[in-house]
């Protein structure tokens, strides 16, 4: 799993949006050039405070190691369906076609 710290989010050189997990109970997105963590979805039975939340959370306020790249089985696990995202060219993560 690749683990996403903010000078990784913000050397990036790529410009897609990047798919991520945040500490395993929330689903969320970071674009390119931004330092921020969008939610997508959280998870009540994961402890995810960002139910409902669709505030950004600024990446300064994250440690390290808090966020890693989603992969194909996270859209599952979190409900959220992978058919709006399996657009390589504009989305990052594992497995993605």
């Amino acid at each position: 799993m690749a683990k996403i710290t903010l000078e990784t989010s913000l050397t990036s050189d790529s410009l897609r949006t990047r798919l991520v997990v945040f500490k395993e109970h929330t689903l969320g997105f970071i674009m390119p050039g931004r330092t921020v963590l969008s939610i997508l979805k959280g998870s009540l039975l994961k402890g995810s405070p960002y139910l409902g939340i669709r505030d950004p959370v600024p990446l300064a306020f994250l440690d390290d190691g808090d966020l890693r790249t989603a992969n194909i089985n996270d859209f599952a696990e979190f409900g959220v369906d992978d058919y709006y995202f399996n657009f390589p060219d504009l989305y990052e993560f594992e497995g993605s076609i």
